[in-house]
């Protein structure tokens, strides 16, 4: 009896853990708040070049707004959806300025955040019968680095990294998948060991190595991805063209961080479950442990990888292994690719079935 008491004791706490919200941990940016956002508009005069910036605004942050919210399948009919003035009007509820503007007799440049009001937007968004994504995934740590020396900004006295002021100034923590960026004091080899401590300060449990080169008329992107136990996968590239103009280079930098973050936020997406309308595939694993540390260990890993498994239950449990349920929505070889990121090792073919290990 006292065994018994012992087990529903421990599955308790282990389903009460899995069940907390993330907000818990690490309460995130306002979702509905897009940063970040740039304008330049010219007009016949300095007011008329301010109400034009200041429209565009908002029609540039709906945009990036209802593309963070919605899945992949959905945003052909977002980009379709482009509410009137007066409607945007309605769902906006503050713009706040980021960065001075830059004004002249006839032009405006400037960066501001938008806030809008989460219930006109989802309103908005569901009458069109486009479903909202708001679950928010575990941040990301992004460390940015630059494979050349850093361009020097007209009359500064010091190096300007335009790729760092891209992630710095591109509002991507409010992102479904939240994306932090390390301090610039973060330096050294595509490891673990070089991020730790930052991403521990951001409530990340991996980091992102985005190392930018040119590559003849175009900015690259490497990706590499780093998380406890020695994880390390190679996330591939994004590109971006550089083009001309008064913008030159920092612009293409933005857009290859913008790049960057679709490519992260829509592969988040595609394994976050049903939200991404994908079918849902029940798998029953042995997570095998030598002692409690270990087992915590792995109970932590699968309290952390919620965007990527659902429905988790701990079907029986004894002194050095348990057999563990979930829903995922990708093969297994891909899944176990996933789990990795969060400190877990899935083995899906054995003579025992699908084995579940600590990775750490």
């Amino acid at each position: 009896m006292i065994r018994i008491l012992r087990w529903v004791a421990l599955v308790t706490a282990f389903c009460a853990y899995l069940t907390a919200p993330a907000s818990a941990q690490q309460a995130p940016p306002d979702l509905y708040t897009v940063a970040g956002v740039r304008v330049d508009q010219s007009a016949a005069s300095a007011t008329q070049a301010r109400t034009q910036a200041l429209a565009q605004a908002q029609r540039s942050a709906f945009q990036r707004l209802a593309l963070r919210l919605t899945a992949t399948a959905d945003q052909p009919r977002v980009v379709l959806l482009q509410p009137d003035d007066a409607t945007l009007d309605r769902l906006v509820r503050g713009v706040d300025v980021e960065e001075q503007p830059r004004m002249s007799g006839t032009r405006y440049l400037g960066r501001f955040a938008v806030r809008f009001d989460p219930a006109g937007v989802k309103g908005l968004l569901q009458g069109a019968g486009i479903s909202v994504i708001e679950s928010r995934g575990v941040p990301v740590l992004i460390v940015p680095q630059i494979a050349q020396a850093a361009a020097l900004a007209p009359g500064a006295s010091a190096p300007v990294d335009p790729w760092r002021a891209a992630w710095e100034q591109g509002g991507y923590a409010r992102e479904v998948l939240p994306l932090a960026v390390a301090p610039s004091t973060v330096a050294g080899a595509a490891e673990w060991a070089t991020a730790e401590a930052a991403a521990a300060q951001s409530g990340a449990d991996s980091a992102i190595f985005a190392l930018a080169r040119v590559v003849g008329g175009s900015l690259v992107a490497d990706l590499i991805e780093t998380a406890p136990g020695g994880v390390r996968v190679n996330r591939g590239q994004v590109n971006a063209v550089i083009q001309g103009g008064d913008a030159g280079v920092p612009e293409a930098f933005r857009r290859l961080a913008d790049a960057v973050n679709a490519r992260l936020q829509t592969e988040y997406k595609s394994r976050s479950g049903p939200v991404a309308g994908g079918a849902r595939t029940k798998l029953a694993v042995s997570a095998l442990y030598r002692d409690m540390a270990e087992w915590g260990r792995i109970k932590e890993g699968l309290g952390a990888a919620g965007a990527v498994i659902t429905e988790i239950r701990i079907e029986a449990i004894a002194k050095e292994g348990a057999l563990v349920s979930f829903s995922h929505g990708d093969t297994v070889d891909a899944l176990a690719v996933a789990l990795q990121r969060f400190g877990l090792s899935l083995t899906p073919v054995t003579p025992q079935g699908p084995i579940l290990r600590s990775a750490r």
